[in-house]
């Protein structure tokens, strides 16, 4: 199996889910978190700080490991610094399993193209000079700046 996978115990006090132990975990889950030997030890032992860093996480696996409602989700882990795309659900009450694949060179991604659109946008938006963006086959306008008005109106006046 390439994906992450994680077979857990919630500990629960005073119904509040502060931690959990790995009860087994695959080769897959070591090669994407670098997390060795953590079979038999607490989340907090495994990753020093999970549980000041990441308590929503702990919260999120708590609450599938105690009403059963599988749930998907993105997050970063704040105490190993990574983006991850995470499927949980619980076999029984009390337990959790996680089947995950890190995903922070996807996030990196997204985040420079997002940063290249804006810029690309502010550049477009802002520039006197008349701008249009057309399609290839009819030459519909896709978009136009607002040098596009300016130069029409020029044009008018000759």
């Amino acid at each position: 199996m390439l994906n992450g996978f994680a077979y857990c115990k919630m500990i629960y006090e005073e119904g509040h889910p502060p931690d959990f132990l790995y009860l087994n975990v695959n080769e897959s889950f070591s090669a994407l978190t670098g997390l060795k030997d953590v079979i038999g030890k607490k989340a907090s032992e495994a990753i020093p700080g999970i549980q000041e860093a990441d308590p929503e996480l702990l919260e999120r696996y708590g609450r599938v490991a105690m009403t059963g409602q599988p749930e998907v989700f993105e997050t970063w882990v704040e105490a190993l610094k990574m983006w991850f795309s995470i499927s949980v659900y619980s076999p029984q009450k009390g337990y959790f399993v996680v089947v995950f694949d890190v995903i922070t060179a996807r996030k990196l991604a997204e985040e420079n193209l997002k940063e290249s659109e804006d810029k690309f946008r502010k550049a477009f938006l802002t520039n006197p000079d008349s701008i249009t963006i057309t399609r290839l086959d009819d030459g519909t306008y896709v978009s136009v700046n607002s040098g596009l008005p300016e130069l029409l109106n020029m044009l008018k006046k000759r």
